[in-house]
């Protein structure tokens, strides 16, 4: 007669769906040691299997790395207008940083060239004629009010 060690091992192979030894059922008919080993097996390690329902998993894993895409994306942008941001606002700052006379130079420059090619080449025949119309106007308001005080 096998051992009862042999018969464990047949037990859990049982246990596990393997192929296992026809003369079990016999053994345990007549070994209380092992269907108590058998019983204890069966209890501590019985697991139910759940069914699972796989393409949902796999499912919620693409929609998973859809959304971190989108998200990865947006922060580049938002680290781009960023950089944008504190370059602008560093050349800014250096500027009013810097010496009024050195800000300056090119108003400075144009205000210099102004003064000194003159204000004889600038057209003002638009500028007399509005200065006729309001010279109308005035003549008009004046007259008004003369003839309202008499």
């Amino acid at each position: 007669m096998k051992k009862c060690d042999y018969y464990r091992e047949q037990i859990i192979l049982k246990f596990y769906d393997e192929k296992f030894d026809a003369e079990l059922s016999l053994h345990l008919s007549e070994c209380d040691k092992c269907r108590t080993f058998e019983s204890e097996l069966n209890q501590k390690l019985n697991i139910k299997i759940v069914s699972v329902d796989f393409n949902r998993i796999k499912s919620d894993i693409v929609e998973t790395k859809r959304v971190l895409k989108r998200l990865r994306f947006g922060l580049w942008i938002f680290a781009a207008a960023a950089g944008i941001v504190l370059t602008f606002s560093l050349v800014y700052f250096y500027y009013i940083s810097q010496p009024p006379n050195q800000n300056m130079w090119i108003a400075q420059n144009k205000t210099s060239k102004i003064i000194d090619e003159g204000v004889d080449d600038i057209d003002f025949s638009i500028l007399e004629s509005d200065f006729d119309m309001l010279e109308e106007k005035l003549d008009l308001l004046l007259e008004e009010d003369e003839n309202e005080e008499i």
